[in-house]
């Protein structure tokens, strides 16, 4: 999700996600939704070990068929002994790099219930906790369009459509990045309610726009 800030909330865990919440409300904001994504089984995030097993079982060989020579090398003056000794060195980055891929999907799949996605009357929030919990924000203002995706037992996707301020200032060189843009928030419960807190949500933020009331 795109967002206006990104910034961590401390002091939050899985268990605290309402107390997150109540912590980044402004005040008078109303919440006219919230839910946590639905834990759906998804094979997707270890198509990676398609990678990432050849990847780290080369680098291991590398590692342990480069060590087993420098043991065996002769010592000499050149200093040949101590560049064998430097080549599985060089390998043990490409081993925790191959690590790193094969545990990730077993973070990836705990995200739904370190999530709390939140429709106020002003914005569409997202909470993330783990090790550091992090807060995303659309404000309302910037949506131009919400849609859905919805399946049989009542969940789905929300389809938001925003246009993003250019930035100004020291990050006026970004500007090219900003404009119409899209995300899709999904696995969310009760969709239909969902995406009834978006419109309603979409509809407040326009009739309180300052170009509505010069134009009253």
């Amino acid at each position: 999700m795109a967002s206006e800030t990104f910034r961590e909330i401390k002091g939050y865990g899985a268990q605290d996600l309402d107390s997150a919440l109540r912590h980044v409300l402004d005040r008078g904001e109303r919440v006219l939704w919230k839910g946590r994504p639905t834990r759906k089984t998804t094979y997707s995030a270890f198509l990676i070990w398609v990678f990432a097993i050849p990847w780290t079982a080369f680098s291991l060989f590398w590692v342990m068929t480069t060590y087993s020579l420098s043991q065996t090398a002769a010592p000499d003056e050149g200093g040949l002994r101590i560049a064998a000794l430097l080549f599985p060195l060089f390998g043990l980055p490409f081993v925790i790099i191959g690590l790193v891929m094969m545990i990730s999907p077993f973070f990836a799949i705990t995200v739904p219930g370190r999530t709390l996605n939140v429709i106020t009357d002003r914005r569409i929030l997202r909470i993330v906790v783990g090790w550091k919990a992090s807060l995303r924000i659309i404000p309302g203002e910037w949506v131009t369009k919400v849609d859905h995706l919805a399946k049989f037992d009542g969940t789905g996707t929300l389809l938001v459509s925003f246009d993003q301020p250019a930035a100004t200032g020291k990050r006026r060189r970004h500007e090219r990045l900003k404009g119409p843009r899209r995300t899709a928030i999904r696995n969310l419960p009760s969709i239909r309610s969902a995406l009834r807190a978006a419109e309603e949500m979409r509809f407040n933020c326009a009739a309180s726009s300052p170009n509505a009331e010069r134009n009253r």
